[in-house]
């Protein structure tokens, strides 16, 4: 039997019908996701980093991404800093008087 081969439009089309319960302004993100890497990552103090890999954003892409990581994830899981291509590139403002290492 050959195997399945699984194109962009069938990945994005599976992407779609399997998800429910998010927020619909999330929903194109998602499918943008299925073209980069992206990994979460939690430290020791429950810090979220969110790894980005994508080589083909400009500064204007990579300041929606940005925006469209921070409200995927949500209040529920808040990130802490975003890193891009090795650089980080977004940190979450120090505005509840934790210090760096999240106390």
């Amino acid at each position: 039997m050959a195997p399945t081969v699984l194109t962009k439009s069938r990945y994005t089309a599976g992407v779609q019908a399997n998800i429910h319960g998010i927020n619909e302004q999330a929903l194109p993100s998602l499918v943008a996701w299925a073209e980069r890497i992206q990994r979460r990552t939690e430290d020791e103090h429950g810090r979220v980093t969110v790894w980005l890999r994508d080589f083909r954003l400009d500064e204007t892409d990579l300041d929606k991404a940005v925006n469209d990581i921070i409200a995927f994830y949500g209040a529920e899981q808040p990130v802490w800093r975003i890193v891009h291509n090795g650089s980080e590139i977004w940190r979450r403002p120090n505005n509840q008087g934790m210090n760096t290492d999240g106390h």
